[in-house]
């Protein structure tokens, strides 16, 4: 899991693709779904984000109660997007 999360944070997405499929199998599906989103918003891909970010919300992510204060995310907020998503599931933006 280390290794994708510094294949985002070096921006390398070849690498980080290559790594999708070990963090799937090392981690929870809730929990991967919350990781994949920050790292593909850091990689700046903000559409696939989105799409992690339904997901883990859909599989009540326990990582949420963080959510506000990672900075992997910070790419999202001013996305209208994420007004959307946090009004849907009732978070504060």
């Amino acid at each position: 899991m280390n290794d994708c999360v510094e294949a985002a944070l070096r921006g390398n997405r070849e690498w980080f693709e290559d790594l999708v499929p070990q963090l799937k199998a090392e981690a929870s599906p809730d929990h991967w779904a919350y990781l994949l989103a920050g790292m593909y918003a850091r990689l700046g891909d903000l559409t696939k984000s989105f799409e992690y970010l339904n997901e883990a919300f859909s599989r009540k992510a326990t990582s949420f109660r963080w959510w506000r204060l990672e900075p992997f995310y910070t790419a999202l907020r001013a996305d209208p997007r994420w007004t959307e998503l946090t009004q849907r599931y009732g978070l504060p933006p």
